[in-house]
């Protein structure tokens, strides 16, 4: 069938008028059989054309799968199918591929056409390029993702601060009795005891100097990293504030050979965006029991569950939800409102989700994400 006789034939739908419309649309326009196992294009305008590449001798009288390809969301086809075949109204977005093989971001609607009988006899879609509005959203993530660091690393200094003062003055009083020890007989086991001391605090400050450098490497989504040191690491940069601010953490961890996929130091910041937050709950309302964030993991076939619990009194935000859009701030002018935004835009990044419950006298978040064993 030749465009002439396909255009007579929708001619029966849609008046010359509105073809017209069709033709000269500044969006790609599509309009393919009414079969959703077998669709096949019986149109195309020329910004279709303009788009993809593809004449409309290349694409008339093909299957819809000719611009799918690696990258594209296979699920978001389904979820197509399964809307087309009850004969709904379908929008959405996915990659798609041009004639020479380059990728595209898409996104399109798709609407039913019936015939007089009430069976549908076309689809007509409207698409759009976005591939540039997908960039530029992409970039400004990165940059509120950087932005967001910029404030874990003041949120870190502080406490590094806090926590070398106390063996930068055991180091300092052991000194000056090292000293005094060299005017008079010395007292060997004394000085052992005192070099000994040194010894451990310069340990620990370089630890927390080691786990600080980890946190500032350039973020890599494709490695991978040990669970247990994450958490160990993020928990000897806050040790200090935690302490001071009586917050106790423990942790039950399923197995210490889990890894993930993805950026450790993005995912310490998830960690230490939790963790302050919390702590500011505590701050927040003054309460006689003992304050104690837990950690605990569940391995469920190929997924790992993070679970993260305070006893800070709860999240009064209604739905609790909200808290993880952006610009909302259960801490009126203290917060910035982006803090658990870009905790789930890092475990999106990382193939991940994150949700919120209120439990018994605090709060719960629960962190999905793909689990590897040995991978480190």
């Amino acid at each position: 069938m030749n465009d002439k006789n396909i255009l007579a034939d929708i001619g029966e739908s849609l008046d010359q008028l509105s073809l017209l419309a069709l033709e000269h649309s500044f969006n790609a326009v599509i309009i393919t059989t009414g079969d959703v196992k077998d669709p096949i294009f019986v149109y195309v305008n020329t910004a279709f054309c303009e788009m993809t590449g593809y004449s409309r001798e290349d694409i008339v009288g093909k299957n819809p799968k000719i611009l799918q390809g690696p990258k594209t969301d296979f699920n978001e086809i389904a979820r197509l199918k399964e809307c087309l075949n009850t004969g709904k109204y379908f929008h959405g977005s996915t990659v798609n591929y041009k004639k020479d093989g380059s990728a595209y971001d898409v996104e399109w609607n798709i609407s039913p056409i019936f015939a007089h009988e009430g069976k549908i006899k076309y689809f007509v879609s409207f698409q759009k390029d976005i591939t540039l509005q997908k960039e530029l959203q992409r970039r400004n993530e990165e940059l509120m993702i950087y932005q967001s660091k910029l404030a874990s690393i003041g949120e870190l200094m502080n406490s590094i601060a806090h926590q070398w003062k106390q063996p930068l003055s055991a180091i300092s009083l052991a000194a000056q009795y090292m000293q005094m020890s060299l005017a008079r007989n010395l007292d060997k086991a004394k000085l052992e005891e005192k070099i000994s001391g040194i010894i451990k605090q310069t340990k620990f400050m370089n630890t927390t100097v080691t786990s600080f450098q980890n946190f500032l490497r350039p973020a890599d989504l494709n490695t991978s990293f040990s669970l247990s040191r994450a958490i160990d690491e993020i928990l000897t940069l806050v040790k200090d504030d935690l302490s001071v601010n009586r917050i106790k953490v423990s942790c039950a961890l399923e197995t210490a050979d889990i890894s993930i996929k993805g950026s450790e130091n993005e995912f310490k910041q998830v960690l230490l965006n939790l963790l302050t937050n919390a702590r500011d709950a505590f701050n927040a309302k003054e309460s006689s029991t003992e304050r104690e964030i837990k950690f605990s993991t569940l391995c469920k076939e190929a997924h790992l569950e993070i679970k993260i619990t305070d006893n800070a009194g709860g999240i009064p935000s209604s739905p609790i939800e909200k808290i993880f859009e952006n610009n909302f701030s259960t801490k009126a002018d203290k917060g910035t409102g982006i803090g658990l935004y870009i905790v789930k835009k890092i475990l999106k990044r990382m193939e991940g989700e994150i949700s919120v419950e209120n439990v018994e006298n605090g709060a719960r978040f629960t962190i999905v994400l793909p689990a590897y064993r040995d991978l480190v």
